[in-house]
């Protein structure tokens, strides 16, 4: 608006935006990159998002880059006691095995630091892995009662929220408070299930070196209760029930997805179905495609992406039970066989001494990854409650003429906000800061975070080669056994765009748990960034899905419509045509 005239300007995007370099680096510092947060999401945490984040416990080791978290190498180091290279670290801190020396050497003038440091936290938290490690599925129910006491109280501003809600007041109180109470300390708990898991490949290499390839995934997948993948069953079943009522189904189907819904509520024979989708909204309404950001909308604000799953389970004709009940079908003749494999013995077939062993140790697998993902999904109920707080704070400064527009308090550290709630600062001091901000957040959503910063690269300097055929092979990690052969899908924001057909191969730059209905279409899943204990590896094993993930630019070597074969067994993709 100028001098009372109204123009109306197009917007586009900044095509070159993306080119310039990742980041200067002018400290010369050494740093690796927070895989278990941009397996995630890849896109950057805005600055108040980050600025929350990096208050967690232990957050002295890490450093913001580029809207993203890298650890600092050198501080790391301190903590590790090995001899290792700098990319033999990185690897090793990128969740990935590979380039590290068979025997590990130790460095004695860092082992006392890391002694002293593994004491005091096994002390602190024996108490918590004492009291975690046997609990019932439901044993966070409560959580929600808690999260939502604390969204009524007006007494908890955003940082006290984030406190209660994330860390905790003090090491006494997450000691002797439930561990229902404490979903992130839960989370943290879990990581034992990297420790079994290492014993459970050992065990079946020791004892049964002839198992298929799929046998680590089938022993360690099929628990029960896991919220994720419990996600993806309810949206089908909300499809089931749209598909016997003409009105429902013609709504969704020929609707724009943002006006469905008050459609649905205005039509009377749609009343059983909104009553049933209601009810999932209530339980799984805090989720949200890019979950770890605050910025993003929760279903509960914006149910559309949920409406569009439904819809796209209406226009296919599959049912993902029965491939789940093959699956199930295949881990109990894994079972008999394990059992037959090891009653080769006099001593065994008396005792079943071993394959009470394999069993006990697959379990506790399948306890902490459990564990994980339920822990998760309770504490982004908790990301959820800040939000809410946020969103009241930022329509408190709107109203007094302090911000402008909607989401623009997410560009801002938390001391700049309060200097606007104590009218120290006004819109005028923050108006083109948060303007530039915004520009660099599109910049940077461009631009592929690099592994590692300063060091050489961590992953493997050849990603794809051509094979006797001319095809194109890519390489990553198996995080689900398997093979499979179909058409690619390349979807990079389900937000926005979720259309998937069934057993088209889903390629993603990343999952999250909002993610999870789609894997009950596809035949296999490609993944950008992730790991074999990764949301993406872990669903893929619950639904019986051939999943390669850390596939480098796989999101942009790949177009919808290449036939692709996905060996999941060996963690490579084969582009056919």
């Amino acid at each position: 608006v100028t001098d009372g005239q109204v123009h109306l300007l197009q917007s586009r995007p900044v095509t070159v935006a993306g080119r310039k370099e990742f980041c200067r680096n002018e400290r010369g510092g050494k740093y690796v990159l927070f895989k278990p947060l941009v397996e995630n999401f890849t896109d950057p945490l805005t600055p108040l998002a980050a600025n929350l984040l990096l208050q967690m416990p232990a957050a002295g080791v890490f450093v913001l880059i580029g809207g993203r978290v890298y650890f600092d190498l050198d501080k790391v180091r301190l903590l590790v006691p090995f001899k290792l290279t700098d990319p033999q670290l990185a690897q090793l801190l990128y969740l990935s095995g590979e380039g590290l020396p068979a025997e590990l050497r130790i460095a004695p003038a860092r082992l006392p630091v890391t002694v002293v440091v593994g004491l005091a936290v096994s002390l602190a938290m024996s108490n918590v892995y004492a009291r975690s490690a046997h609990l019932p599925h439901d044993f966070m129910d409560g959580f929600r009662r808690r999260a939502e006491s604390v969204d009524r109280d007006q007494g908890f501003g955003v940082l006290e929220t984030w406190r209660e809600l994330f860390i905790g007041s003090s090491l006494i109180g997450t000691l002797s408070a439930p561990l229902g109470d404490q979903p992130m300390v839960v989370n943290a708990s879990a990581i034992r299930y990297f420790v079994w898991l290492a014993l459970l490949k050992k065990i079946l290499r020791r004892y049964l070196p002839d198992l298929p390839p799929d046998s680590l995934g089938l022993l360690t997948s099929g628990s029960e209760g896991v919220l994720s993948a419990e996600t993806g069953r309810r949206i089908w079943s909300l499809a089931v029930a749209a598909k016997r009522i003409d009105a429902v189904r013609r709504l969704l189907v020929e609707h724009p997805l943002e006006s469905v819904l008050p459609a649905l509520r205005a039509t009377p024979e749609a009343s059983d179905f909104v009553r049933q989708f209601d009810d999932f909204l209530a339980v799984f309404g805090h989720r949200a495609f890019k979950e770890f950001e605050l910025k993003s909308p929760r279903w509960e604000e914006d149910p559309a992406p949920v409406l569009g799953m439904v819809r796209n389970y209406l226009l296919v004709e599959t049912d993902p039970a029965a491939h789940e009940r093959t699956v199930a079908a295949r881990r109990a003749e894994l079972r008999r066989t394990i059992e037959a494999g090891l009653a080769h013995r006099p001593l065994e077939r008396a005792l079943g001494l071993r394959t009470r062993l394999v069993r006990y140790v697959a379990d506790r697998v399948k306890y902490f990854a459990t564990l994980r993902e339920n822990s998760r999904f309770y504490w982004v109920m908790a990301a959820h409650i800040v939000r809410k707080k946020i969103l009241r704070l930022e329509a408190e400064l709107i109203a007094r003429g302090r911000l402008k527009c909607r989401d623009d308090i997410f560009y801002l550290a938390w001391d700049e906000i309060e200097k606007l709630r104590a009218d120290t600062l006004g819109w005028l001091d923050v108006e083109d800061r948060i303007a530039e901000r915004r520009r660099e957040y599109v910049r940077l959503s461009k631009v592929t975070p690099p592994r590692t910063i300063g060091i050489a690269p961590a992953g493997p300097a050849v990603t794809a080669e051509t094979d006797d055929a001319g095809g194109t092979v890519l390489r990553g990690q198996s995080a689900s056994s398997g093979r499979c052969e179909g058409i690619a899908r390349v979807i990079l924001d389900p937000a926005q765009d979720i259309e998937l057909k069934p057993g088209e191969v889903l390629v993603a730059p990343y999952t999250d748990p909002a993610w999870t209905p789609l894997f009950l279409m596809a035949g296999a899943a490609v993944v950008e960034v992730g790991s074999f204990l990764s949301h993406a590896g872990t669903v893929a094993r619950e639904f019986g899905l051939p999943c390669v993930v850390d596939v480098p630019e796989c999101s942009s070597r790949i177009r919808t419509g290449d036939r692709l074969l996905v060996d999941g067994d060996a963690g490579l993709v084969r582009i056919l045509k």
